[in-house]
């Protein structure tokens, strides 16, 4: 099944870069989550980190909460597995990119892209996944994140509910208690593009595709009133800074499904 919405965007997006050399190749490294930080209300959410440092647990049943790494990143791809080791509740996973803020400096504003997932839909707050630019004053507070409505400091790029495509079967959009998932999140100045599989997705495929313009930023972890969520096995992949030729494009945004049905 294949859902595809295109919405005009102002401007154009443009490629800057030149075309890439032929001995240059992009580098893959493995995310040392030792060296990541919580982010936002500390009470919110509780990281433990493996031994190796390749996976963290979320153990609290808390307020949004966010782990993410110390430098920024664009033009970078990133993967990784999540699964929520537990049949309770039925909350938001996801993750956070192009993260400026909530931090240490700046405790009360929240600037970043948020890619959220969620299992059932509970009132206002649907099953399914939504993709939002949150650039607002305040705090990590629940009612900005439960609501997944735009506002005029919370834009979304991308949405998409087991309503919105009448998927009425009980396989549904939702994550499955525990069942691994792979995620892949390519970051450039001017796209995104989410993709998973696994579970009810089979080999699974594209989730979102956004073209705009962004800016680097810190990648991370997401979670909301939502217990006993593992991250593990993330990495990167960054291109070098010639990896692209020259294009311009129509400043066109969409948003894409084409995850297939397994029996």
């Amino acid at each position: 099944m294949v859902l595809v919405c295109w919405a005009p965007a102002t401007g154009l997006a443009q490629d800057t870069q030149a075309a890439v050399p032929s001995d240059s190749e992009p580098k893959t490294d493995m995310f040392d989550l030792s060296k990541w930080v919580v982010e936002g209300p500390p009470g919110n959410g509780g990281w433990r980190i493996s031994k190796d440092g390749q996976s963290v647990l979320q153990t609290t049943n808390g307020g949004p909460t966010f782990f993410v790494s110390p430098r920024s990143v664009i033009n970078t791809t990133i993967r990784g597995r999540i699964v929520v080791n537990t049949a309770s509740d039925d909350d938001y996973i996801g993750f956070v990119f192009g993260f400026q803020s909530p931090n240490t400096q700046q405790p009360d504003y929240l600037d970043f892209l948020l890619f959220d997932w969620k299992q059932g839909d509970q009132g206002v707050a649907k099953e399914g996944f939504c993709l939002r630019e949150v650039r607002l004053a305040g705090t990590a507070t629940g009612a900005l994140f439960w609501q997944q409505e735009q506002r005029e400091d919370v834009k979304v790029l991308g949405e998409l509910y087991k309503k919105s495509i009448g998927m009425l079967s009980n396989k549904g959009l939702g994550w499955k208690d525990k069942v691994e998932y792979s995620f892949e999140l390519k970051y450039t100045e001017e796209s995104i593009v989410i993709s998973l599989s696994g579970g009810q997705f089979g080999e699974g495929g594209k989730v979102f595709e956004v073209n705009g313009t962004f800016q680097a930023g810190r990648f991370g972890f997401y979670n909301y009133s939502q217990q006993s969520v593992r991250y593990s096995g993330f990495t990167k992949t960054t291109r070098p800074a010639s990896s692209q030729p020259t294009v311009v494009r129509p400043g066109l945004r969409r948003w894409v499904f084409e995850i297939e049905r397994t029996q």
